[in-house]
This record gives structure tokens, sequence and C-alpha cells, in this order.
């Protein structure tokens, strides 16, 4: 994660927090009256989340996934371990993103459903917002951190912009509702797509330098 990106996942994180503690006092809630708990400028703020709905959500789920784990890199560490291959790496990134995600179904459905609400308000009103999913970046690089020098910088970015794709929560959300497969067969399947993807985009950086 760049500096200017984990600059924008503090800002955002300290917003989710004041939302958190202003509904555990009872205060009075808004994007504005959050922004100055958090010691962010209200614009700033707006920028991140022009809708309150989706701010409530995105805090409650935020404090969900700290509970389950206390720092999901740190987790992500700690079972990587001694693994250095980048393939196994970025399915066991996967693994573990989706599982949050199987173990709060509900709770990213409906805020899916706010974030996407908030995006038609905007875009009317030809507002564009800080974009989510500093986590899954975040995850996947940590994946990818041993490997990341030895790709082109054309073809790593275009590795991490396919894997942006097939990780995250929408894989779990994509299988079970068109799909309908069982939870053992959306991992098993998109355990596949993310090794499929990896290898495709190896070979070709492989064609590229050279490399046997």
């Amino acid at each position: 994660m760049s500096k200017r990106q984990a600059a924008k996942l503090r800002t955002q994180k300290s917003l989710l927090a004041a939302v958190r503690e202003m509904t555990a006092e009872g205060a009075p809630l808004s994007i504005a009256a959050a922004a100055r708990r958090a010691g962010i400028g209200v614009a700033t703020a707006y920028r991140y989340y022009s809708d309150l709905d989706t701010l409530r959500s995105d805090a409650a789920l935020d404090l969900r996934m700290d509970e389950g784990q206390p720092d999901f890199l740190a987790e992500f560490e700690r079972r990587v371990a001694g693994i250095s291959d980048p393939e196994e790496r970025l399915v066991i990134a996967q693994r573990q993103m989706i599982g949050f995600v199987e173990g709060n179904d509900l709770d990213y459905r409906m805020f899916i459903a706010k974030a996407q609400e908030q995006h038609v308000r905007e875009a009317a009103q030809g507002v564009r917002t800080v974009p989510k999913g500093g986590r899954r970046l975040m995850m996947i690089r940590a994946a990818l951190s041993e490997v990341e020098a030895d790709w082109p910088e054309d073809l790593y970015r275009d590795l991490v912009r396919s894997l942006l794709l097939i990780t995250g929560p929408e894989p779990w959300l994509i299988l079970r509702d068109y799909g309908n497969l069982a939870p053992d067969e959306v991992h098993a399947v998109n355990e596949q797509a993310v090794r499929d993807l990896y290898r495709a985009h190896f070979a070709r950086m492989q064609e590229r330098t050279g490399q046997a």
C-alpha cells in the first residue's frame, strides 16, 4: 500500500471510529458531527460518505471485522508465515477475505446495497467519493510483496487490477446467488479462479522477461 493509500485508509478508519463512539454515547449523529469528532474536515468526510446510512453500516461492519480479526493484515501474515509462493499467498488471502464475508453475509449485502444507492445519488449530482476497497488492495499487495520487484511495472499493475476483480466479497455473492453453489463449492471455484488468473499473468511475465 502506498503512503497516500495508507493515509486515506487511516482517515476512513478514524471517521468510522468516531461514528461508533457517538452511537455508543447516544450523541446526535451526522456526517459533519462525525468528521468533527474524528478531527478531519467536513468536506473530506463527504468525499468518503455522502449518505449517513451507508456511513453507519460501514462503521458497524468495520467493527465486526476488527473484532473478528484484531489486525486483518497481521492475521494474514500469521497464516502465510514461511510461505513465499505468491500463488499460495494469494489463495490464503482470498480464503481469509471470503471467509469473513461468509460469516457476515447479510451485513455485506446491506452495505453493498447502501453503497450502490449512494453511488446513484452522487452520479446524479456529478459527485465522486473516495473509492472503497482499501483492505482488498492491501491484502493483494501483501500477498505479492515478495515478488513485486521481480515483475515489470506494467505487468504487475495489470496483475493487481485483475485480482481486484475476483477477490473480496463479490465472488461469494455471485457464486451463491447466480451459481446457486454451496459454500464449499464457492471456496473451491474461487480458489481455482485465483490460481488460474495468477498463472496466466505469470506466464505473460515469463514470456516478457525470458524467465524459464
